[in-house]
């Protein structure tokens, strides 16, 4: 694939793949050159090359939020949710159908 192009739609994966490489690279030649043109056109390059994997990320993430990591008190407060959730509802399912209505007296 030329540089700067898009990969096409049915291969996204690989876009992201064939983008991430070219910033590799990007970042490889500017490493090594020197203060100057070449090396403002370099990071011009690289600035885009991030511009298009964002783009493509964002395509492939079919529009929703990134999934940020968790700190260990939201994890703790998911796990008591679904404890609890699964206690109210194995208790539910032992009860006899006749006495579901008079728990609640």
């Amino acid at each position: 694939m030329p540089q700067g192009e898009t990969p096409e739609a049915d291969a996204p994966v690989t876009g992201i793949g064939a983008a991430v490489s070219e910033i590799v690279g990007l970042y490889a030649a500017l490493s090594v050159s020197r203060h100057g043109a070449g090396r403002t056109r370099l990071l011009a390059e690289l600035a885009r090359a991030g511009r298009r994997l964002a783009g493509l990320a964002l395509v492939c993430s079919d529009g929703e939020k990134a999934v940020r990591r968790s700190s260990r008190w939201q994890r703790r407060r998911v796990l008591a949710a679904r404890g609890a959730a699964w206690i109210i509802s194995s208790t539910n399912r032992a009860r006899p159908r006749g006495e579901e209505e008079s728990a609640g007296e």
